[in-house]
């Protein structure tokens, strides 16, 4: 069972193609006998009033042509009355696709009994094709199989769909879409015009009644945070998502597509429950700019020197994991870096340095860190997908060995070959981040660090070898959850 903010569709819709192509007629049986649905069966009854519905699936199709860049299908979409549970959009096999609503919703979303086309009527034909132009089925795919798993699990956030196919984020999409629909279409046109034509007493009793139903079902307690154990958001999140986003949507580009939507429902979506926590993996990779090496042994200085970058270059590859609250600044990181890293020392011949010997250093590196990330915390209530600020990491660096050192000393051949042991160091990192608001990551990272190193070698005599190493890191997330 699914939340009844869908609006009913209006009396004036029968049957119909979206691409006028002929629909079938009223006598072939087999064609509603055969279409799947999720409820019960069809009424096999027309609704009056073609020649309205589709002046308004016209008018919407000239609107998305002329100010977006969503590309609309050839498939035609059929609208009919049947004995569904809500008002829902459905794609059937052989890629039919249809709009289903019946009579007692429409009479119950509207605030006042009319007989004329509300806006509230328009709200849901367009809510109900956006689920088709958008995508939604190729995402999702079928809402029956979906339903399945939502009963199989607790809580109001499905883990399963904290991803781009998350069916909640996707019905405040389809909202979006339809309210951006009637500031296209409708003359002075305004959010609180519709909403104000809509029940929404009756409605939140519904959310309420719904919420207290899972209750005695799933014996979860009512939390703030675990208020819908359905594909759909509650009616009173809805509409406040609409209120406060509608200067967003009045003002979108024509350059607007498919994925613009898209982002603009994962934005409102995680702006309704901000405090959900999530987690990036990245791929991270990153050079040493530079670096002050201070060597010596019993006490006494060595000269000591870090490679040129066009000579051996320094440099460290792995993965970043950071978890992260759109509600708060603060976020913790891990990154497990393979490092390989270059060092000598010199001595002076005629003033002039030679060559004493040369290390070339493999470490395993686990750096934990505490960050601010001005880009996370950005302010609420712009619908803007694309974030960008200031990041700052404080932790520590964890160097552990792999493998036997590769030293070659160029004075006594004979030389001992020294250990490489296990050394900790801090770290502090300044940088930008530029991150999607959306279940897709898209991320990027830019850091500059300062990361003392301590060089543990074991060998008589034992040297003192501390680096101090700055750095340059570039992260690009690719995965989300």
């Amino acid at each position: 069972m699914k939340i009844i903010y869908f609006m009913v569709l209006v009396r004036i819709v029968s049957i119909n193609p979206l691409f006028a192509q002929r629909p079938p007629s009223k006598s072939t049986t087999d064609y509603t006998q055969n279409l799947p649905c999720n409820c019960e069966s069809y009424t096999r009854r027309y609704v009056e009033d073609a020649k309205t519905a589709q002046s308004l699936i016209n008018d919407y199709l000239k609107a998305i042509a002329k100010n977006s860049k969503i590309r609309t299908s050839s498939d035609p979409i059929y609208v009919l009355e049947a004995n569904c549970g809500s008002p829902m959009a459905a794609l059937c096999p052989g890629d039919i696709r249809l709009i289903l609503f019946n009579k007692y919703f429409f009479e119950l979303i509207n605030a006042k009994d009319v007989h004329t086309v509300t806006l509230v009527d328009k709200h849901v034909l367009a809510h109900e094709l956006g689920h088709h132009v958008l995508g939604h089925f190729k995402r999702i795919g079928s809402l029956s199989e979906v339903e399945k798993i939502y009963q199989k699990e607790k809580g109001y956030l499905k883990k399963k769909f904290i991803t781009n196919n998350n069916p909640m984020a996707q019905e405040i999409e389809a909202d979006l879409f339809a309210l951006w629909l009637l500031y296209k279409l409708e003359k002075g046109f305004q959010a609180e015009m519709l909403i104000a034509q809509i029940d929404t007493m009756k409605m939140e009793e519904l959310d309420k009644r719904f919420m207290k139903q899972k209750e005695n079902t799933n014996s979860v307690k009512n939390t703030k945070e675990e208020k819908s154990y359905s594909t759909h958001p509650f009616f009173s999140d809805r509409i406040k998502i609409m209120r406060q986003y509608q200067n967003t949507i009045k003002n979108l580009q024509t350059t607007t597509g498919v994925r613009g939507f898209n982002n603009l429902g994962n934005s409102a979506f995680m702006d309704l429950w901000p405090s959900r926590a999530y987690w990036d993996i990245s791929l991270s990779a990153g050079v040493v700019l530079g670096g002050i090496p201070d060597f010596s042994a019993d006490g006494q200085k060595v000269a000591a020197f870090m490679y040129a970058l066009n000579q051996k270059t320094s440099f460290h590859t792995g993965l970043s994991l950071t978890r992260f609250r759109w509600d708060k600044p603060w976020q913790t990181t891990l990154d497990v870096h393979w490092s390989k890293q270059h060092y000598g020392t010199t001595f002076l011949i005629n003033d002039s340095p030679k060559l004493a010997e040369e290390l070339h250093l493999d470490y395993l590196t686990l750096s934990p860190q505490i960050g601010w990330n001005s880009a996370v915390a950005s302010r609420r209530g712009s619908l803007s997908a694309s974030k960008r600020g200031l990041l700052v990491n404080v932790g520590a660096n964890f160097f552990f060995p792999i493998g036997a050192l590769s030293y070659t000393n160029y004075i006594a051949t004979s030389a001992p070959v020294p250990k490489l042991r296990f050394s900790a160091m801090p770290k502090v990192s300044v940088g930008v981040a530029f991150t999607k608001k959306t279940f897709l990551p898209r991320n990027l990272k830019w850091l500059v660090s300062y990361e003392p190193q301590w060089i543990r070698l074991e060998v008589t005599p034992r040297p003192t070898a501390i680096s101090h190493n700055f750095t340059t890191t570039l992260q690009y997330a690719i995965l989300r959850r």
